[in-house]
């Protein structure tokens, strides 16, 4: 995980010291999609059960998902169906230390950054929130 912020210092950072051609694999911490579901639902003050189906039936959802988008000429920029099966199913983990401080970008406060995602998402959830 990674927030939207140090994205962007990355890009800055592939764009100014970056070298031509390379890639580097960005991030910050590895969580679980779970644990990203958790977060949000605990932002917003709510306790769900979180049920995750088998990878085949993620990979046929995001296959019918594409086919919905399909039929109405809309282009969801991802394949739902691959990204189905290996983000909500894989545990992808690496040691993103070496891109940061080659590039520059921040870590941390994911937590943070999905509670200000969950405020603009759901903002009735906050009323009573001061900040």
């Amino acid at each position: 995980m990674i927030t939207a912020q140090h994205v962007g210092q990355a890009i800055i950072g592939a764009l100014e010291s970056g070298e031509h051609g390379k890639r580097y694999p960005v991030g910050d911490q590895n969580r679980t999609f779970n644990d990203m579901l958790e977060m949000m639902m605990d932002a917003i003050g709510e306790k769900k059960k979180i049920i995750n189906i088998p990878r085949w039936l993620a990979i046929a959802a995001g296959a019918m998902i594409e086919r919905q988008f399909k039929k109405q000429g809309l282009e969801g920029g991802l394949e739902a169906r691959h990204l189905m099966k290996h983000i909500m199913t894989d545990y992808l983990y690496f040691d993103a230390t070496d891109t940061a401080e080659k590039l520059g970008y921040g870590r941390g406060a994911i937590e943070e950054a999905i509670i200000e995602t969950m405020k603009a998402c759901y903002p009735e959830k906050f009323v009573f929130d001061n900040n």
